[in-house]
């Protein structure tokens, strides 16, 4: 066996070559492996002679390979400047191509889309993609047109997404670049405002009373529907009710910040104030909680958060991330680099209150989750 951090691996079955890059992985600092998938394009075409000003076709791939498509991955054509939007709902996605100025002329090539099988490698044809349209018109005021619509299946491509190209891919909710700023870090995940290394200075909680859960679904990266995370903070130092202001009514600010031994991994900023499903985001729960819900997950896909004052020892927090919108992005570059550390920042105006917990140890660091308890 050979010992590697974090790992034994069976010498018997590495070739030379194969244990040359493994070290050099693991000691010379390349970069760690991104999640790995598959794309199939899937072109939608009008098949007859025909005008539009606006042009709706829904997609339904029910009884495909599972798998869905990426609202970033439609190319759309037709005269521009055009307003066109891919809407990605469960088995089905919408392409709208709308311009008032140009019409859309058939028989041509619609929009070509990727569809990520879920489990590659992929076996699909045209009959498991049903085309309906949805809206055809032309004119101004509009008026009813017809189009038949072909599907067909292109090549099938296996794609491997690189963080720091400035091109936001497969399973990234943003790409700046090796310089990560404007709200994405070089993990290609939200930043949330935290800054790119953790504040001094912060309270903590009891020995082994909190605990962190990051889960990164490499089965469906295509949308991050399925990542999870979750931060625990208990029996923390003495806090007063008023060191977390006044979210029912917006005064602060909130970002939880989560860092490796090489910097910012995400952040989500959850705002005070606002409304969440239809009412106010945040609720005050007797005299020392705050709670803020979100079933989607607007703000950078945290669902949940209460925060309890309470004297030593009894202060709490919670932080519950889940995004039917896929806008919670667990790091993909995991495993984590020890020790890890989550930090939940409140900001009001200029001055700022942190609670923390440094976690050296993990009970599970892989790719597809990290959980440690701690401190």
């Amino acid at each position: 066996m050979i010992q590697l951090p974090g790992r034994l691996v069976p010498i018997r079955y590495l070739t030379l070559l194969a244990m040359l890059e493994l070290l050099a992985s693991t000691f010379l600092g390349a970069e760690r492996a991104h999640a790995q998938s598959q794309r199939c394009e899937v072109v939608i075409s009008v098949t007859n002679a025909m005008t539009a000003n606006a042009l709706q076709i829904e997609l339904n791939h029910g009884a495909a390979q599972a798998g869905g498509f990426s609202k970033l991955d439609c190319v759309m054509t037709g005269a521009p400047p055009a307003f066109t939007d891919v809407n990605v709902d469960g088995a089905t996605v919408e392409v709208a191509w709308v311009n008032q100025a140009n019409v859309f002329t058939g028989p041509s090539v619609f929009a070509s889309c990727q569809y990520f099988p879920t489990v590659p490698p992929a076996v699909l044809n045209a009959a498991q993609f049903v085309p309906t349209v949805k809206d055809c018109t032309v004119g101004n005021p509009p008026v009813p047109c017809s189009a038949t619509v072909n599907v067909a299946i292109g090549s099938c491509e296996d794609v491997e997404p690189v963080c720091g190209n400035f091109a936001p891919e497969i399973g990234e909710a943003c790409d700046e670049g090796d310089d990560a700023d404007e709200g994405c870090t070089e993990h290609c995940t939200p930043s949330g405002g935290c800054t790119d290394l953790p504040l001094a200075g912060c309270r903590s909680s009891a020995p082994g009373r909190s605990k962190i859960q990051l889960r990164n679904d490499t089965k469906n990266i295509a949308d991050n529907k399925k990542d999870q995370g979750r931060y625990d903070w208990k029996n923390g130092n003495a806090t007063d009710v008023a060191d977390f202001g006044d979210p029912v009514n917006g005064t602060p600010s909130y970002h939880w910040c989560v860092y490796d031994n090489e910097g910012l991994v995400l952040g989500a900023e959850i705002p005070g104030g606002g409304t969440c499903d239809g009412k106010p985001c945040w609720k005050s729960a007797g005299s020392t909680k705050f709670q803020y819900k979100s079933k989607n997950g607007d703000a950078d896909g945290v669902a949940q958060m209460k925060l309890t004052a309470g004297v030593d020892g009894k202060a709490a927090i919670g932080i519950k991330a889940k995004s039917k919108l896929g806008d919670f992005v667990a790091p993909h570059l995991m495993p984590l680099d020890a020790p890890v550390t989550a930090q939940l920042i409140v900001e009001v105006g200029v001055d700022s209150l942190c609670f923390e917990t440094v976690f050296t140890n993990a009970s599970k660091n892989e790719e597809k989750q990290f959980s440690a308890k701690g401190p």
